[in-house]
């Protein structure tokens, strides 16, 4: 030891003067520009509209952009190169007869080749920065200036990514020792950083050390639990461990047997495996979170929007557990430790959360939102099943309706569970990048869910099928298939706030009282005998109600109507609901006093409805984020390119709560739609219109009336009927 210490820094001196020799300083400096360059180029193109966290998201980009690929090929090249200048003037013999530390010798290569690491990522940062600044004196309006920099978060970042190439960099010291060549080690090392940039991105083998680098970068806030390192990054550090205790070795013995299989050198070297293996068991291996003393949900909305209230909600029918107005962006709920344990919706403004949560659970919601992006992180006992509700979209198993006609029932079925295993098994296999696993309770509900999407297939889609490619056959499943249908609860109320229950049972239903003739009646028959649970047969029949109503056009039929489902549905909850949506929807009938708002112009200019007294109002009902919204925006203004009578007005009401964004919008609209924005929308407008999805359109008479406040979508052609039909001056085009 005496030896090392006294022999170290003066091995590091002659290391550090052979790497200024090579070229690779140079290297480093280019590697680390490249991206920067890159990025500040587009940075000159980007939207203007990054709000806050520009300087943030423009130093994580050029981070990330750099250490999924350029990074880690750049120090495989560094230790290559350092090795190679070994090999190839044959040193290594007079190095070990100099009088110094062999471990010395052994180890400052593997330390020039780290410090060569930390100076490339500080210099990235530096580019990165001067690329903000280059951008902020060209672009003003990008707002740099007023941007400030998360300094601990990058910090942080910048030390695990350097962390996370710990392996990287022992792996290929170990692979240069061994194969005393240039090329085949360069090869294998390319190939390793392109497999690992490939498994990160498919979200498997965290364990692969090449892998590391990238899932740092998809990580980069860190740990959610607010450790030092994730667990991938613990595991770099194993495989650097590992690699440089291999790679002595081998540099002693000179020999791959020598070193690693021959006498007590294949023992040891067999239980240091088996440990190192144990050791990547372990952080490999998802945990569980722990359930929390009360009942919370916090967090902070960082938005360009103006929003006032958090709402947390229940499906199916948006029962509001809790709602929260919001102090300087943060909300904090307090809930009863009696809370269900499901599904729900955590609500604000336009922004909505599907949540799993319940009694003992906190949870911890940070959203940051600008035009380009929203990305959205959580924090405490339910961190992995919020992660996996955002990250995934609903199961789908529809793609199958491809094969129908060529499968019998045998063969597909045989297809769908096999899907519908692969669904499962991805389930259990989930875990954050903290390697925080899915609670049991989790993934039945969830997998609940899988199995609705495919007996969705089974029971309502393949027989349609079945019965046009083999009508003059039976239908009749295999056995796994039948035991498949007979898995799902029909009477378990805990079951109501899956999502996509209740339309599921509705087309069951639907489906086996098809040929009936009086399908009302054989469809209450068959809900009584398949649901023998109240709870859930009065909420089958609420939803369904509810669905119907909207298609009733008199008020009379439509009270009628409602009386008759009363003697469905007993619950008090489920009537109120009942009698709320039967005063709303009688509130916008035909005849009715359209309600009272004022929206405003681009300049500013107020409008109240009354002011379009004497003339027609066709309003759209649209915002800048509904993607349906924009698909019917230009039908709709084609109809005003149509009809410009001046006794007719069509009107596009935004009901964004990002103005700016609005503003932006109206330049590239049709100058024949008045382009109008509600303040306040939910309570100003959306809520007495009744309106809870859009696009919505509405027709309003010269006198203020309503006229039609369900209107189809301009793009069906029954839209134009109905102006043509309502308004006598409109004439077919």
């Amino acid at each position: 030891m005496r030896t090392f210490l006294a022999t170290h820094a003066a091995c590091f001196r002659a290391e550090w003067i052979k790497l200024k020799r090579t070229g690779l300083l140079w290297m480093g400096i280019g590697a680390a520009l490249f991206i920067p360059l890159i990025q500040t180029i587009a940075g000159f193109l980007m939207d203007p509209s990054m709000g806050p966290e520009v300087w943030n998201k423009f130093i994580q980009q050029n981070l990330n952009g750099f250490t999924s690929f350029f990074y880690p090929l750049f120090l495989c090249i560094t230790m290559l190169r350092l090795v190679y200048l070994e090999h190839k003037s044959d040193t290594w013999k007079v190095l070990e007869t100099q009088p110094v530390s062999r471990l010395a010798l052994y180890l400052v290569k593997y330390e020039v080749a780290l410090m060569v690491a930390a100076m490339s990522l500080l210099l990235l940062l530096l580019f990165a920065l001067a690329g903000g600044m280059l951008i902020q004196v060209a672009r003003p309006e990008m707002n740099f200036k007023a941007a400030s920099i998360n300094w601990g978060r990058h910090g942080s970042a910048l030390f695990r990514f350097w962390v996370a190439s710990l392996g990287i960099v022992a792996i290929q010291y170990y692979l240069s020792l061994l194969i005393r060549n240039f090329g085949w080690p360069m090869i294998i090392s390319l190939v390793a950083v392109i497999a690992g940039g490939i498994l990160s991105g498919f979200g498997v083998w965290p364990w692969f050390p090449w892998s590391a680098t990238n899932l740092s970068g998809m990580a980069y806030s860190g740990s959610p639990r607010g450790g030092l390192l994730l667990p991938h990054e613990w595991m770099a550090v194993l495989w650097a461990a590992l690699f440089l205790v291999l790679g002595y070795q081998l540099l002693r013995q000179r020999g791959f047997a020598g070193a690693h299989i021959r006498g007590m050198r294949g023992l040891a070297t067999g239980l240091g495996l088996a440990v190192f293996a144990a050791f990547l068991w372990l952080l490999s291996k998802p945990v569980l979170s722990d359930r929390y003393s009360a009942t919370i949900i916090a967090g902070r909305f960082e938005t360009n929007k103006p929003l006032r209230l958090v709402a947390l909600v229940r499906p199916p029918f948006n029962d509001t557990i809790a709602t929260q107005t919001l102090s300087a962006d943060n909300f904090h709920l307090r809930l009863p430790q009696s809370l269900a344990t499901g599904f729900y919706e955590l609500q604000a403004g336009s922004n909505m959360f599907r949540i799993y949560f319940g009694g003992h659970d906190s949870l911890y919601v940070h959203l940051i939102e600008s035009k380009q992006s929203a990305d959205v992180t959580f924090g405490g006992t339910r961190v992995a099943e919020c992660e996996f509700l955002t990250k995934n979209r609903p199961p789908d198993f529809s793609y199958m309706t491809r094969f129908f006609g060529e499968n019998g029932p045998e063969s597909f079925g045989s297809q769908l569970l096999r899907g519908v295993e692969g669904e499962h098994k991805d389930l259990k296999k989930y875990h954050t990048v903290d390697n925080i696993g899915l609670a049991s309770d989790f993934v039945a509900d969830y997998g609940r869910v899988i199995d609705l999407a495919a007996l969705q297939v089974i029971e309502i889609e393949y027989p349609k099928y079945f019965a046009m490619y083999h009508p003059n056959d039976t239908l009749k499943f295999p056995s796994n298939v039948e035991a498949f249908r007979k898995s799902l609860p029909y009477n378990d109320n805990r079951m109501l706030s899956v999502p996509g229950y209740l339309d599921y049972l509705a087309s069951l239903l639907q489906a086996r009282t098809l040929r009936s003739s009086n399908r009302d009646s054989a469809f209450r028959a068959e809900s009584g005998r398949l649901l023998l649970q109240p709870e859930v047969r009065e909420a089958l029949a609420l939803n369904s109600a509810r669905q119907r109503m909207r298609r009733i056009n008199d008020t009379t039929e439509r009270s009628v109507f409602v009386q008759a489902v009363f003697s469905e549905v007993q619950s008090p909850k489920y009537r109120k609901l009942l009698e709320q949506d039967l005063v709303q929807l009688n509130s916008l009938m035909r005849g009715r006093p359209a309600p009272q708002f004022v929206a405003t112009a681009s300049n500013n200019t107020p409008f109240p409805l009354s002011q379009f007294r004497g003339r027609y109002v066709v309003i759209d009902v649209w915002a800048t984020w509904c993607a349906p919204c924009r698909h019917e925006s230009p039908y709709f203004e084609d109809m005003a390119e149509r009809y410009t009578d001046e006794r007719l007005l069509f009107a596009a009401v935004s009901v964004d709560e990002d103005r700016p964004a609005w503003l932006r919008e109206t330049k590239f609209r049709s100058s024949r739609v008045l382009q109008l924005h509600v303040d306040n929308a939910n309570e100003a407008f959306l809520k007495p219109y009744g309106i809870e999805t859009i696009p919505r359109f509405i027709l309003i008479d010269p006198e203020g009336r309503i006229v039609n406040a369900f209107m189809p979508p301009p793009s069906d052609a029954e839209f134009a009927s109905i102006l043509q039909r309502e308004i006598r001056f409109v004439s077919k085009f």
